[in-house]
């Protein structure tokens, strides 16, 4: 664990995390490819297939366009897993991290440290009602 900075401990945590990060790079870099494919293929479609009026290759360009979009929506939601995996798995290892400092610690953490505001906390608008 290397803590003597923000940069040196996000670095630590990435190679910690290094099977997960490819895992979500690969897949982030196949879905940006097929999002780019997407226009090429449609320009295809209309250059080879409905201009001279040619409906077996309008055909085939168009089921490669199908194919492609569902591989976009499967690179998508696979790249949406992996970096939400990611993202869980670095915030529990740092949420691990502080609760052993914290305990190693112990009675020297100071006790008249403020408390720490979460940027989650409901606003008064948003809780019960307090009207009886």
């Amino acid at each position: 664990m290397d803590v003597r900075g923000p940069v040196r401990f996000l670095w630590w945590l990435a190679r910690e995390l290094r099977g997960r990060v490819a895992l979500g790079a690969t897949f982030a870099s196949l879905w940006y490819l097929s999002l780019a494919a997407m226009p090429w293929l449609l320009a295809q479609a209309i250059d080879h297939g409905l201009r001279p009026r040619r409906t077996g290759a309008l055909l085939e360009w168009a089921t490669l366009v199908l194919i492609v979009g569902v591989a976009n929506a499967g690179f998508g939601i696979s790249r949406h897993r992996a970096m939400t995996k990611l993202r869980q798995g670095a915030a529990l290892r740092t949420a691990d991290l502080v609760m052993t400092h914290a305990t190693r610690l112990g009675a020297a953490l100071p006790a008249g440290s403020p408390p720490v505001r979460s940027s989650r906390s409901a606003s008064p608008t948003c809780g019960p009602s307090a009207a009886p």
